[in-house]
């Protein structure tokens, strides 16, 4: 009976052992699929957090191509506008400039053509003097 006793001791003792056995086993399973789970949870943050920064960096650098555009368009507007007063400014000089020089060449072709006139004006009053002159001989000479 003892015997007995023992080897249902031992055999309980076995099943006790193996209970444990398998309770300790549960238990790493369980604190294994534990720390997977808590990895995947770090790994997904983890994740989410990267997605997140690169989506800010991404925002920031769209914003800094767009600022840049409309730098770049101000920029070519006012060149645009610099360039297009000089035009201008140049434009009305040169029209100014040969408006002077309009008046210029009319001013010496009227001093031209009253020197003309007062030319002609002496050649006809010296032919009409001559003329009466030798009209006024010609008088004398067949009045006399």
């Amino acid at each position: 009976m003892f015997q007995w006793k023992l080897e249902t001791q031992t055999i309980s003792d076995e099943a006790d052992l193996q209970a444990e056995e398998e309770s300790r086993r549960e238990r790493e399973e369980q604190r294994h699929a534990r720390n997977l789970a808590a990895e995947q949870v770090a790994l997904e943050l983890v994740r989410e957090a990267v997605d997140a920064e690169l989506g800010s960096v991404a925002e920031e650098a769209v914003r800094a191509v767009k600022v840049d555009a409309t730098a770049s368009v101000v920029a070519e507007e006012l060149v645009n506008e610099c360039v297009d007063g000089e035009i201008e400014a140049a434009a009305k000089e040169a029209i100014r400039s040969a408006r002077n020089e309009e008046l210029e060449r009319r001013l010496r072709q009227e001093n031209m053509m009253g020197a003309a006139e007062e030319v002609a004006e002496d050649l006809v009053a010296e032919v009409v003097e001559q003329e009466v002159a030798d009209a006024a001989k010609k008088e004398v000479i067949y009045c006399g």
